[in-house]
């Protein structure tokens, strides 16, 4: 006797072209939330944490180039009062 004696016959057995059983509720779709979709990201735009991550860079260079020149204002003015003090 052969493996498949005894056993019924499946629609995937059958190819495809035999279509497969639907479920007696799968016409009432409208009750059901719909299934998430795949979303398809272009390289070139940028997403929503990318623009967040850039500006968050940008402030953060921007904070540490104000300083900077805070520093050198400060340092600035010290040597304009020194000068001041020579003259």
């Amino acid at each position: 006797m052969g493996r498949t004696a005894g056993r019924k016959s499946l629609a995937e057995d059958k190819g495809p072209d035999v279509p497969a059983a639907v479920p007696a509720d799968a016409s009432s779709s409208k009750d059901k939330a719909p299934e998430p979709s795949l979303v398809l990201l272009d390289k070139n735009q940028p997403t929503v944490s990318d623009l967040q991550k850039k500006d968050a860079r940008y402030k953060e260079k921007r904070g540490m180039l104000l300083w900077h020149f805070a520093v050198q204002r400060k340092k600035l003015k010290e040597l304009a009062d020194w000068l001041k003090t020579c003259l």
